[in-house]
């Protein structure tokens, strides 16, 4: 039996869906024997009833269908991180592969990067209003710092013999930057993408929160007007469950990138 279980527990697949029934299984039973109370909180029977009202529309202060609060979050999410890729990523291989370009970058990164996404959220209403170039660049400033330093950091732990070789063998800078260089760099480059795509969901949320007209942290915003702590959890469950579907798509791509480092 306990050889039973422990196998279970490796089974990556298999603990993707019993892990969260576990969960669930011990939140209910916290609301039935009373720790968890139904005044402060909620339970997973009313959170599930909860999404099946936002699935449904049933609600009308929620201001919205949730498939027209989630594509303008995602149409956010997508388009500021992809502007942060754009930037960040030749950024950090140009700090990275020039000492000159380093010196003249890195206060600016370095200033940049402590502000908190959400502090731009107030000037950026200001220079672009309330709307979708609004939350793409905030987006863009909270994802492209940890897409551009991890970027640098993976540039700066270049195995230098890669380099030393290329030159011996009289390699062109196109073919050391295209044939060396990319390849060595790009385990590190996906784990940007992952840790970016993360971040903008996190940024996206808080300044939808803070001003939107639609989107995922409007409608928990909406939740919170109306006192409704089931339609709060059942959206952040939606929002989890988007933006993990996200990252697994991102796995999947490094894993098919990265073949040589998941064989065995």
């Amino acid at each position: 039996m306990l050889r039973l279980i422990l196998r279970a527990l490796r089974h990556r697949g298999l603990m993707l869906v019993l892990s969260p029934l576990a969960g669930i299984a011990v939140w209910q039973a916290l609301v039935d024997l009373g720790a968890i109370s139904l005044d402060t909180f909620t339970s997973p029977a009313r959170v599930a009833a909860a999404l099946l009202e936002v699935l449904r529309e049933e609600n009308t202060a929620l201001r919205g269908s949730l498939a027209t609060h989630a594509w303008a979050s995602l149409q956010e999410v997508v388009l500021g991180f992809l502007l942060a890729v754009g930037v960040g990523v030749p950024v950090g291989l140009l700090m990275g592969w020039s000492r000159i370009a380093f010196n003249l970058l890195d206060p600016y990164v370095e200033l940049m990067r402590p502000i908190p996404p959400t502090a731009w959220v107030a000037m950026s209403l200001l220079l672009l209003g309330l709307g979708l170039q609004q939350k793409v660049f905030v987006v863009f400033v909270g994802t492209v710092s940890p897409i551009l330093i991890t970027t640098l950091d993976g540039v700066k732990s270049l195995d230098q013999i890669l380099l030393k070789v290329a030159r011996t063998h009289n390699a062109t800078q196109f073919d050391t930057v295209v044939k060396i260089f990319l390849p060595a760099l790009l385990p590190a480059i996906l784990t940007s993408f992952r840790v970016g795509i993360g971040m903008a969901w996190m940024v996206v949320v808080a300044a939808e929160l803070i001003a939107a007209e639609a989107g995922l942290g409007f409608l928990l915003i909406q939740a919170y007007r109306i006192f409704r702590m089931d339609v709060m959890v059942a959206v952040m469950l939606i929002i989890g469950l988007i933006a993990f579907a996200m990252d697994r798509g991102m796995r999947e791509m490094q894993r098919r990138l990265l073949r040589w480092q998941y064989r065995g």
